[in-house]
């Protein structure tokens, strides 16, 4: 499920992560700025669209507040595990917890970044037509006037949208996966105790045909023996 937060360069986890406003794909900071510097193209490793490091967003507190959420579900899940007593009613607490959570507010942390143009203003909107962050008064009086924009919030809300249909998915081909593991140890079984019943009946038929053949071997030296 944490595919979805690693950078498209190195594949790790995105440190210090920025977003290309094209794709919506995550890198490494350190990894877009060599990409950027070492090819003249100046365009995204994915889409392959133009691309300007200072047109990127930087998604760094979204990835880590994602990864916070994700790993408490871990977390969630093991302890419900570890006490099956406790399942049921832990289980319902969890899931209300989650849903409280993919629900709620970002943390004031996400939305601390100041304004480069108005240092008092605390980024709360990105603007869909010049794919950068702003403030409110950037919205309401400044150069995004008039502009599609949307809540920093609600943009947070779609890629944790996304991310769960990811791990929903990643689940499901998992099962599919163990199914199939499963079907095919089965198939496996049902082979070998064919092949161990087709060999008993081989041994049982040369066994046969070996009494058969020292019985006429023994009848035809009797024949042999009269006629002597």
């Amino acid at each position: 499920g944490l595919e979805a937060l690693s950078c498209m360069i190195c594949y790790k986890c995105a440190n210090k992560a920025r977003m290309c406003p094209h794709c919506s794909k995550l890198f490494c900071e350190g990894c877009i700025v060599r990409w950027l510097q070492q090819h003249d193209g100046q365009s995204c490793p994915h889409c392959r669209s133009m691309l300007d490091i200072s047109k990127m967003v930087m998604a760094h507190r979204l990835v880590d507040d994602l990864l916070g959420s994700i790993r408490s579900l871990q977390v969630d899940s093991v302890r419900s595990n570890e006490d099956e007593q406790h399942m049921n009613s832990a289980g319902q607490s969890s899931r209300a917890d989650c849903e409280s959570r993919a629900n709620e507010q970002p943390h004031t942390t996400q939305i601390k970044a100041k304004c480069s143009l108005h240092e008092d203003e605390a980024i709360k909107y990105f603007c869909n037509e010049c794919k950068t962050p702003a403030c409110s008064d950037c919205v309401v009086l400044g150069e995004h006037v008039g502009h599609q924009v949307v809540k920093i919030s609600e943009l947070a809300k779609i890629m944790r949208t996304g991310i769960r249909c990811r791990i929903k998915a990643a689940d499901d081909l998992l099962q599919k996966i163990q199914q199939r593991k499963q079907s095919l140890s089965e198939q496996r079984t049902i082979i070998l105790d064919s092949k161990d019943a087709r060999i008993h009946e081989l041994s049982r038929l040369f066994s046969n045909a070996e009494t058969t053949l020292e019985l006429e071997c023994a009848r035809k030296l009797t024949q042999i023996d009269h006629h002597s």
